[in-house]
C-alpha cells in the first residue's frame, strides 16, 4: 500500500480504498468491503486478516461516535481545490 507524505495535498488511491473499506465495514456491506480490499491485498488469506482489522477499527470508530462517510472523487477534488485534505477523524 502506498501512503502520501504527511500533510500532503492529496490522498493516494490506496488511502482512498482503505477509507472506503472503513465506510463499507461500518455499513455492514461485506461484498463491497472485500472489493475495496482486493486491490490492497490480493492474497485471500491476507485480505481476510485485513478485513478483520478494518472491521474492528470501523466498530471502534462507530462506538466512539465517528462515522466514516463514503468518499468519492468529487468530494476529494472539492476538498483539494479548497486546500484541504479529506480528514475524517
Amino acid at each position: 500500500a502506498r501512503l502520501a507524505p504527511c500533510c500532503g495535498p492529496a490522498l493516494t488511491k490506496d488511502e482512498c480504498r482503505l477509507l472506503r473499506a472503513l465506510a463499507a465495514a461500518q455499513a455492514g456491506d461485506a461484498p463491497l468491503l472485500d472489493n475495496y480490499l482486493y486491490k490492497l491485498a490480493l492474497d485471500r488469506c491476507c485480505r481476510a486478516c485485513l478485513a478483520e482489522g478494518v472491521c474492528c477499527l470501523a466498530a471502534a470508530l462507530c462506538n466512539a461516535g465517528f462515522s466514516v462517510p463514503v468518499l468519492n472523487g468529487a468530494l476529494i477534488a472539492r476538498l483539494a481545490a479548497d486546500g484541504r485534505q479529506a480528514v475524517l477523524f
